[in-house]
């Protein structure tokens, strides 16, 4: 005869292994919604070829490695490109990169790109942290009682 702990245990497993399914459909269901299993098709799009013809080159190594494939910079007038940011590459390696993604492989820093929509969603995305930083530059100002510095015009 089975003890009352046996027949309610496996009750017990049964419901949980239905509450593990539900949620696994509830996840997939919420993943589609939010369009998270196209993530990949939402990168951003490669740089411009205009953008990347236009980067800083440098022959001379200066010590250091490119980022990409690791490998130390030679002394002897290899091609190295830098980006706007600064970060020195292969020109090779960063080539490679750029006709990928838009973006530094070190700080994310993005070069211009040919996708219309794209620099759209960049340009309005910029001007909203500029109304946010000055919402809460002028916030603060009033926290701090200073009188609206920030709109004032220059006395002359």
């Amino acid at each position: 005869m089975a003890s009352y702990f046996d027949e309610h245990a496996q009750d017990e497993d049964e419901e949980r292994w239905e509450e593990e399914e539900s949620l696994i459909r509830l996840a997939r269901l919420i993943l589609r919604g939010l369009g998270l299993e196209s993530a990949a098709a939402q990168l951003p799009p490669p740089a411009s070829q205009a953008a990347i013809l236009a980067l800083r080159k440098r022959s001379e190594g200066k010590g250091g490695s490119c980022p990409v494939c690791l490998a130390a910079f030679a002394d002897d007038g290899e091609d190295i490109t830098v980006l706007p940011c600064n970060h020195s590459y292969h020109t090779a390696c960063i080539s490679t990169w750029l006709h990928k993604t838009c973006s530094c492989p070190v700080c994310r820093f993005e070069l211009p790109t040919d996708d219309v929509e794209y620099e759209e969603t960049k340009k309005e995305k910029m001007r909203s942290c500029s109304r946010r930083r000055l919402v809460l530059a002028q916030s603060l100002g009033q926290r701090l009682g200073i009188q609206k510095v920030l709109s004032s015009s220059p006395v002359g």
